[in-house]
């Protein structure tokens, strides 16, 4: 039993290490995939919550044992959704999970769809993965609360991610709900061989916090956008997560919608010569 127990602590150990990382990488690639479906049973080792400023918010997920000493991190949704189905999980639970195996930064992971404790069942995605706390399930949205630093939080709903490849039309400084430092909305061009040609706003960020990446905003410069539609200003809009353009990348707010300047924001850029 004893050599049972310190093995099972090594291996957490080493999966905890990797998964701390990871809450620091808060763009995951949480698709579901019904091909890879697998179920299976153990016990809470930990629980993790990837955006500690605003738990309600935030992904969680909880890394369980199985009786087989195999360790897997399971990804579960956004605590608001999670308090309203009643779902609390604490270490030592006997929990049951069925869920898409997924690959992050080299490791395996569950994103569930259902899971089961010894007294309840939960649904958290439909078979084919769609998130249940979506607008489209009918589900009542996340409240717009305060982030990291207090930063008030724009309407984000993680249910309806999108990326695609854009070129910037125009590019206008507006005030968000998110901070005093104004943010850039721009109207990009789009081009589907579907829909053919097509404009979206996008909100990004501070303007500093992206042209210091080396990212360029000109009109006719191309830009990779990875966000979630909502509302802003009364008119459709995408919130961006992540921008991109050429090799720079720059996360601007996390999976739950909270701006990620506000510590960058504390040391204004320098102004000199």
């Amino acid at each position: 039993m004893v050599r049972r127990n310190l093995v099972a602590a090594i291996v957490l150990a080493v999966v905890l290490i990797p998964a701390m990382a990871l809450s620091q990488v808060v763009n995951f690639d949480l698709r579901y995939d019904p091909q890879k479906v697998m179920t299976v049973s153990g016990r809470v080792l930990t629980t993790i919550d990837y955006n500690p400023g605003n738990p309600a918010a935030g992904p969680q997920a909880v890394i369980i044992s199985t009786p087989e000493d195999r360790i897997y991190t399971v990804f579960l949704g956004p605590g608001w959704y999670l308090d309203q189905t009643g779902l609390k999980l604490m270490r030592g639970d006997a929990i049951t999970v069925t869920g898409s195996l997924r690959e992050i930064v080299g490791r395996e992971y569950l994103v569930v769809s259902t899971i089961a404790t010894p007294t309840r069942s939960f649904s958290l995605r439909s078979a084919s993965g769609s998130p249940l706390w979506s607008a489209r399930a009918g589900v009542a949205p996340p409240p717009v609360g305060r982030g990291p630093d207090g930063v008030p939080l724009i309407q984000f709903d993680p249910g309806q991610m999108v990326s695609f490849s854009s070129i910037i039309e125009t590019i206008n400084e507006v005030q968000s709900p998110e901070d005093n430092i104004p943010v850039l909305l721009a109207v990009v061009r789009t081009e589907s061989p579907f829909r053919g040609l097509e404009t979206t706003s996008v909100l990004l960020g501070p303007r500093y916090i992206i042209t210091r990446r080396g990212i360029s905003l000109d009109r006719g410069d191309g830009l990779n956008i990875m966000g979630s539609y909502t509302s802003f200003g009364g008119r459709p809009v995408v919130v961006v997560t992540r921008v991109s353009q050429a090799d720079d990348i720059l996360d601007l707010r996390s999976m739950s919608g909270v701006p990620l300047w506000p510590t960058a924001l504390q040391s204004p850029p320098a102004i000199g010569f």
